[in-house]
């Protein structure tokens, strides 16, 4: 630290990155998960594909998918397929899931429905009170929660978090997603 005491901003999400062995699943899938495509593929050749001295594996192609940019901020999930990859299991340290936010509770059912046609389920459904979430595994059997607050303001969703019920199951409850889309 310099010493010095000037706050700074808190940091944003730049990117998640995803190392897969199975990478044209992956692509395909995450095309369906989060509706748009690939903002940059990349493929790299000559010298740039190939393991420089002692380092780690680099990888053999690469997409990403932003979601979102608000310069110098951007959201992205990223695909880099490394060589001998596989499925991670789960119960293992490492990631544990990520979480993309929906604008609403309509934007999110609608959003259910349409992974429903695709043939992508979740494996989870939750009511945590303060918002609605989904929980899938992508092909590399990583967990993607998809989610909507349950209210139309900050100042509700505080309230809910304070409040005794929220305090005894801050988990909430298991919903069927079905009957809760509609």
């Amino acid at each position: 630290m310099n010493g010095s005491h000037v706050s700074l901003p808190a940091m944003r999400l730049g990117e998640i990155v995803l190392a897969t062995g199975s990478y044209e699943v992956m692509k395909a899938w995450y095309r369906v998960m989060l509706g748009v495509e690939p903002s940059l593929e990349h493929a790299p050749t000559g010298e740039s594909a190939t393991r420089s001295g002692s380092g780690p594996p680099k990888p053999t192609r690469m997409c990403f998918f932003r979601l979102h940019a608000e310069h110098p901020y951007q959201d992205v999930i990223a695909l880099f397929e490394m060589q001998g990859a596989g499925a991670v299991a789960t119960g293992r340290s490492g990631l544990h899931h990520m979480q993309l936010r929906n604008a609403s509770m309509p934007v999110l059912q609608e959003r259910y429905r349409r992974l429903r046609a695709a043939g992508i389920e979740p494996f989870q459904a939750m009511d945590h009170g303060s918002s609605t979430s989904l929980y899938y595994r992508d092909p590399d059997q990583n967990a993607v929660e998809i989610s909507a607050s349950n209210f139309a303001t900050s100042e509700e969703v505080a309230a809910c978090l304070a409040s005794e019920s929220y305090r005894r199951n801050p988990a909430g409850k298991v919903i069927d997603p079905a009957g809760w889309a509609g």
